[in-house]
């Protein structure tokens, strides 16, 4: 046995799998900073398992360490681990949240002159160069009318629109602020798009006011009003009462529930679940959270479990699958 092989010798068994599991839980419930470091140790004992270096990546991604993030991108690629297109969305996407336009720029261009693209990879990929090239030459500085933006906006995919969010860091905030407005009030746009624009003015801090239309609701939003939202004690109140009913008593389904409600509640952004009953939301998050992992539940139970009515059980949990059913893209 190489010395290399003996570093990798597993002193316990079941180690990896376990290192796994408690990094994919972590993550799951964006508790990126802590998963990070298992990501790492799990890559060593197994450095080309394509799932973990993507979650690796995903962890670095969300940390902002995004210069591990592109090189560990650039090592897939090259080395051909996992599905390449894959892989490539990936690698855009850390560049576009680095500001690495002339990087994206002259990686699509190699890959758009010595490579045909699948059919379903086509469009995006040619509209992702296509954003890579404006950025780059500043054409969209000094050529394209907020009219135009616009209209390029509403014919792009989901996917390329939330690029387009992502892309906003670093860019001259107030030739965007209008844009901005003009999404979150369109009642077509996505939702996931609407929380994106409000993220962004949260993150940047800017101090403006724009209409909100949202899941047939309507509201005015400033700065002040976004960061009441994500100190809310609402967010905590519902996560406590989640625990206290789950608890040690089925960890795999808390964590579920756990990453239920946080998305939830990134799909409502800025909202926030009406009505701010954390007994309401919580019994509603693990009834769905039970559905999703094919355990037996019923109305009846969760209400005597939680002491609500039915029907108020009823109404939150239709609304939680509505909801749900917004973040699958």
């Amino acid at each position: 046995m190489s010395s290399k092989d003996l570093g990798k010798v597993v002193s316990f068994p079941n180690l990896k799998r376990r290192i796994i599991e408690k990094a994919t839980s972590l993550m799951e419930v964006k508790k990126y900073h802590e998963a990070l470091p298992l990501f790492h140790q799990a890559v060593e004992l197994d450095e080309e398992n394509p799932e973990l270096l993507i979650g690796l990546i995903m962890c670095l991604f969300e940390v902002g360490e995004l210069k591990e993030a592109k090189r560990r991108c650039k090592g897939m690629l090259h080395q051909g681990i996992g599905d390449y297109y894959n892989v490539l969305q990936i690698y855009m996407m850390v560049l576009i949240q680095d500001g690495a336009y002339d990087e994206g720029y002259e990686t699509l261009s190699a890959v758009l002159q010595e490579q045909r693209l699948p059919a379903e990879h086509a469009e995006h990929f040619y509209k992702l160069y296509e954003f890579f090239k404006i950025r780059t030459s500043g054409d969209d500085v000094v050529g394209e009318s907020e009219e135009e933006r616009w209209e390029s906006f509403r014919r792009a995919t989901l996917n390329h629109q939330m690029d387009m969010i992502r892309s906003l860091k670093g860019a001259d905030i107030k030739r965007y602020v209008s844009f901005c407005r003009k999404i979150l009030k369109e009642e077509q746009i996505h939702p996931i798009v609407k929380t994106l624009i409000a993220r962004w003015i949260l993150q940047e801090e800017l101090n403006i006011t724009a209409e909100l239309t949202k899941f047939n609701r309507h509201l005015t939003i400033d700065l002040p009003y976004l960061q009441s939202v994500v100190q809310h004690t609402f967010i905590q109140e519902v996560e406590k009462t989640i625990e206290q009913h789950i608890g040690q008593l089925n960890p795999t389904l808390l964590q579920v529930a756990q990453e239920l409600w946080h998305r939830h509640l990134f799909m409502l952004f800025p909202f926030l679940p009406e009505p701010m009953d954390a007994i309401t939301w919580a019994s509603a998050i693990h009834y769905v959270a039970m559905d999703m992992q094919g355990l037996h539940s019923s109305a009846e139970y969760m209400t005597e479990l939680y002491g609500i009515g039915e029907e108020e059980l009823i109404q939150a949990v239709e609304t939680v699958r509505e909801i749900e059913e917004f973040s699958t893209i």
